[in-house]
């Protein structure tokens, strides 16, 4: 059985994939109304480096939070609510730039994920302007876990869960190790 819900009359129906309980659906409501993505305090690499061990992948928006591509972040960062690995976070004016090693900031923004609990293993968003549709397939191939560059992952739990949330397509290989 899979629960829908929608917020408001504009906006599009969301589905509750997680247990059917009371304690469990509040708890994701909660997430969904409030604020997708929490304030990032870091005041060195060792704290970034704190942060990123918590969490598999940590996507980090480095810019104005009063333009309308935060907007669409914050869209974003509602959309994979539902998943665990993952932890949208933004960065407040305070942060010092120089934390994040070899960030291209020449937009005058910038959205970074860390990933595999590393401050090494990071990918940068390419694309000139931010849009909803953009930021989230550059989440959804940022955030596939697997020892192969690119195109090839291991078939994981956590890879075969993205597959069919996101309905993506895949083609499947099998390698006989005896």
């Amino acid at each position: 059985m899979i629960l829908c819900f929608k917020f408001d009359r504009n906006s599009k129906a969301t589905n509750f994939f997680g247990k059917i309980q009371l304690k469990t659906i509040v708890e994701w409501l909660k997430k969904k109304v409030g604020l997708s993505s929490k304030p990032l305090k870091v005041n060195s690499k060792d704290d970034l480096e704190r942060k990123t061990r918590g969490i598999d992948h940590l996507v980090v928006y480095i810019g104005d939070l009063k333009a309308p591509r935060f907007i669409d972040y914050q869209e974003v960062a509602k959309d994979f609510i539902q998943q665990d690995d993952i932890e949208f976070v933004h960065v407040e004016s305070s942060t010092p730039i120089d934390v994040f090693e070899n960030l291209p900031i020449d937009k005058g923004w910038n959205v970074r994920v860390y990933r595999q609990r590393n401050t090494r293993n990071f990918k940068d968003y390419q694309e000139p302007d931010l849009s909803f549709d953009n930021l989230r397939k550059f989440v959804i191939h940022s955030t596939f876990t697997g020892p192969a560059p690119g195109i090839s992952r291991e078939l994981s739990t956590e890879n075969g869960l993205k597959i069919f949330q996101y309905n993506l397509p895949v083609l499947i290989l099998f390698r006989n190790t005896s």
